[in-house]
C-alpha cells in the first residue's frame, strides 16, 4: 500500500496579530502513526454507542441474516464447483457411475453396455437380445 503518514492539521493563534492560522505538519514516523492508531483504537471502544435492548436484538438479528446468507452463498459456490468437476470429468470420460447418476440425476445404468437411462431387461438396450438369449440358456 506504500508508505504511512500522519497528517495533523493545527489551527495556531499568531501571538502579534491575534489571528488563527492553519499549520499542517506531515509525520513519517512509522512508530508514531502506529502509536496514533492505537490511541484511536482504544478510544472508539471506549466511546462506542450504547444500544437499547431492542437495537441489539435487531443488530444481532442482522448479523444472523448477513450470516447465513453468506454461508448460503458459500454453499451454492461449492455446488457449482462440484457440478462443473463432475461435468469435465464426464466430458473427459474418466466419470465413474456416482458422477454420471450426480449429473443425470436419478437415470439408471444399464450393467449389460454400460450406457445411462435403462436397464439390461429394457429392449432400449443394443444388448437386449443377447442378454435376454443369456437368460434363457441360464434357465
Amino acid at each position: 500500500t506504500g508508505r504511512q503518514f500522519l497528517r495533523k492539521t493545527r489551527w495556531v493563534e499568531d501571538p502579534v496579530t491575534g489571528n488563527f492560522k492553519k499549520h499542517v505538519e506531515e509525520i513519517w514516523d512509522q512508530a508514531v502513526i502506529d502509536d496514533f492508531k492505537r490511541r484511536e483504537k482504544r478510544e472508539a471502544r471506549r466511546t462506542r454507542k450504547m444500544l437499547t435492548v431492542e437495537e441489539e436484538e435487531e443488530e444481532r438479528e442482522r448479523k444472523k441474516e448477513v450470516h447465513r446468507l453468506q454461508e448460503q452463498e458459500r454453499r451454492a459456490r461449492e455446488r457449482i464447483k462440484k457440478t462443473q468437476a463432475l461435468r469435465a470429468k464426464l466430458e473427459d470420460g474418466i466419470g465413474d457411475d456416482h458422477t454420471a447418476k450426480t449429473i443425470r440425476g436419478k437415470q439408471p445404468r444399464c450393467s449389460a453396455c454400460g450406457m445411462y437411462g435403462h436397464n439390461s431387461r429394457s429392449p432400449d438396450c443394443v444388448l437386449y437380445e443377447q442378454t435376454r438369449q443369456k437368460e434363457r440358456v441360464a434357465h
